[in-house]
């Protein structure tokens, strides 16, 4: 039996579906109605690593704010005759018993009325504040007819924050409850190499960190957020697991940690969207399928042969590569099984299934690979069986797997609650 979901997590697709329909409205002159500002924050434990220095970890608080008036955006002059430019939108990152005006502002920016920011939290001994884990996060703008920017109009969230101290073995992110329908559905996992930990990846390409697990930044922009043209299909880790790929539906490859970037078809006119992708085993390239089974390789990953010219039955939805043969697999949501440059071990694919396939994963050692449905039924080649989900009532489908060192593996829902199989449980964005 899999381990009842922790809720660590606030936030849950599904719930906030049905909150963003109650939610009040603001009425502005004209007697229209728009929707009420809302701040969303998120903290992780974020890992720096340096082959000089080793693993250092901090924790960051990622602010975003939605349904910001037209004039939160931009700037406005300070006092007269100051020459100051003031952001019209900003936040304070501040401990439980202090307002807002203890601690400087944060410049947010603002693009179509959502803002995002960043900031760095000492929430040790050795913090200006003391020993604190209860946070505020409050974001000030210049509302319609508002005066001096960041004066006028609030909102305010409250998050736990850990110590830096805890980061490396116990990661977990956390999150604000909130009134709207902003974060992303799970698409997507990987886990740590010593199978201690594992990522989450939203659709909107919010990672989720757990175990000893780490967030990381863009190597390009010193940044996790994203600006997004096609929604986040998935995600790989890198061997050493500090760091992480994401690629999105139109190819689009954002590479954080040691994950270097190798190329993607993000400029390319695609056939038809990319599903998903795997590293090679050194982490020197990577592979990306879309849903006919056109394969990209980029890197040092090798092309062996795609299903891209070959009428399927069912689409593709997930790839695994074998890190031996240095070939790959492709699985179809009917579990059917294409091999290239790896040993076909069985499928699926004459089988009537009670709900479609959504991933793979695949032994390291080429010995063997599994495969999962939306309702959490586990298919395993090869690979020893620990459990599965396809018993129970979901509160939402099964959409993401990813193996255990110990020989188990996890699934992952679109609500992001986790199922543990022959491993621990860490936590869940549920």
């Amino acid at each position: 039996m899999a381990r009842s979901i922790v809720r660590i997590l606030l936030m849950c697709p599904l719930i906030l579906g049905s909150l963003a329909a109650v939610s009040s409205l603001s009425t502005d002159g004209a007697g229209a109605t728009s929707p009420t500002p809302y701040t969303v924050a998120l903290v992780s434990c974020f890992e720096t690593y340096s082959a000089q220095f080793g693993v250092s970890y901090q924790v960051r608080v990622d602010v975003d704010a939605y349904n910001l008036p037209a004039t939160a955006d931009g700037y406005t002059l300070g006092p007269s005759g100051s020459g100051v430019a003031i952001a019209n939108t900003h936040f304070y990152l501040y401990p439980d018993g202090y307002s807002y005006g203890a601690v400087n502002p944060s410049q947010m920016n603002i693009s179509n009325g959502q803002g995002w920011g960043a900031s760095d939290v000492d929430a040790s001994n050795a913090g200006p504040f003391g020993a604190v884990s209860g946070w505020n996060v409050t974001v000030l703008y210049n509302a319609p007819g508002g005066p001096i920017a960041g004066q006028d109009s609030v909102t305010s969230v409250h998050v736990t924050v850990p110590s830096p101290s805890q980061c490396g073995t116990s990661n977990a992110t956390s999150a604000s409850a909130i009134p709207g329908t902003s974060t992303g559905s799970i698409v997507g996992m990987a886990s740590t190499t010593d199978g201690g930990g594992y990522w989450m990846v939203g659709s909107d390409g919010r990672v989720y960190s757990y175990g000893d697990a780490s967030n990381f930044y863009d190597q390009n922009s010193g940044s996790d957020y994203l600006v997004l043209n096609k929604p986040i299909v998935g995600m790989t880790a890198t061997p050493d697991g500090h760091g992480y790929w994401l690629v999105a539906s139109d190819g689009g490859i954002f590479a954080y940690g040691d994950a270097a970037f190798y190329g993607s078809t993000g400029g390319m006119t695609l056939n038809k969207p990319i599903v998903g992708m795997a590293a090679t085993a050194d982490g020197k390239g990577y592979w990306l399928v879309a849903s006919d089974g056109g394969i990209f390789a980029y890197g040092d990953a090798q092309f062996y042969g795609s299903t891209g010219s070959i009428q399927l039955n069912q689409p593709i939805v997930g790839m695994a590569a074998d890190g031996v043969s240095g070939g790959y697999w492709l699985v179809a949501s009917d579990g059917g099984i294409f091999s290239y440059n790896a040993p076909f071990l069985g499928s699926t694919g004459s089988i009537h299934l009670n709900k479609p396939i959504v991933g793979m994963e695949a032994a390291p050692d080429g010995s063997g690979y599994r495969f999962v449905a939306s309702d959490g039924g586990v298919f395993c080649y090869g690979l020893p069986f620990a459990g599965s989900t396809g018993s129970i009532t979901l509160n939402r489908p099964i959409t993401a797997m990813a193996p255990s060192g110990t020989g188990g593996y996890w699934l992952g829902a679109a609500d992001g609650g986790i199922f543990n199989f022959g491993t621990g449980f860490y936590g869940s964005a549920a």
